[in-house]
């Protein structure tokens, strides 16, 4: 959308649409007198509201504000409405570069799939290590463990089916060298933390980018696993990504820097 635009009511919603990611993009400040609703489709399906130039704040001013499974990125939120979305149905998440937005207070998500399974299913997800399975699906905030309790034989993958999987991504201890597959289509699956892997994990061959979208400054460790997949800094304005040991890509994978430094 472009355009410093003024709404009497604006409506966003993807919760009937198809099953991809979607990002509402603003290019300029826009204004809603009445009702700014703003859905998302799932848990897997969310809607980004994002700013168009990733680090360059747009504000949007409402009277009221309704709003269900949305993350955000670089947008401040304005006017009469309440901006506390941190009870909404999907919760709300932050990507960064926010201001004036109550988001869901981030929480921790243990992997517990001892078989392998997707990021987006509540079942591969605890509160604690080895814990019963049923929490929510990690938020682009929330800080992910990988740890002994979470793959309990071979041959199992881990698969990374959502846009952004969390902030801090910590497999230290992890066992049985699972593969890591991102399916998450070809814009990627973000992380917006440190990303660190486990000795003896492989990752699948994909052209869908792990990207690291951080703006504090974070750690990339790879544990000696060989990278399939490209990485990407991208949307990490005013991020460091420190590398802890040595970067392995495939030959026909690259590491591109769009944001940040990689050091």
């Amino acid at each position: 959308m472009s355009g410093a635009n003024t709404f009497a009511t604006l409506t966003v919603d993807i919760s009937a649409g198809p099953s991809k990611t979607l990002n509402w993009l603003l290019s300029s400040n826009i204004t809603v007198t009445g009702t700014l609703t703003i859905n998302g489709n799932s848990a897997t399906n969310r809607l980004l509201v994002r700013a168009f130039t990733p680090g360059s704040a747009i504000t949007i001013t409402a009277a009221t504000v309704s709003a269900s499974y949305v993350d955000f990125m670089d947008i401040t939120g304005a006017g009469a409405a309440s901006w506390n979305l941190s009870a909404i149905t999907g919760g709300a998440g932050n990507a960064g570069g926010n201001t004036g937005i109550t988001f869901t207070t981030p929480v921790n998500r243990y992997w517990v799939a001892t078989s392998g399974g997707s990021w987006s299913a509540t079942s591969s997800w605890s509160t604690s290590s080895g814990g019963a399975s049923g929490a929510s699906v990690p938020l682009c905030h929330d800080a992910v463990f990988l740890d002994a309790n979470s793959i309990t034989s071979g041959g199992r993958t881990i698969t990374a089916d959502m846009p952004r999987l969390g902030a801090n991504i910590n497999c230290t201890g992890l066992l049985n060298s699972p593969a890591f597959s991102i399916t998450a289509g070809s814009s990627g699956a973000s992380c917006y933390g440190s990303f660190t892997f486990a000795s003896g994990m492989t990752t699948t061959s994909t052209t869908n980018p792990l990207l690291l979208a951080g703006r504090g400054s974070y750690t990339l460790t790879t544990a000696s696993v060989t990278i399939n997949f490209p990485v990407q800094l991208l949307c990490s304005v005013g991020g460091t990504y420190t590398l802890q040991d040595n970067l392995t890509l495939l030959s026909s994978r690259s590491l591109s820097i769009f944001d940040g430094i990689f050091d």
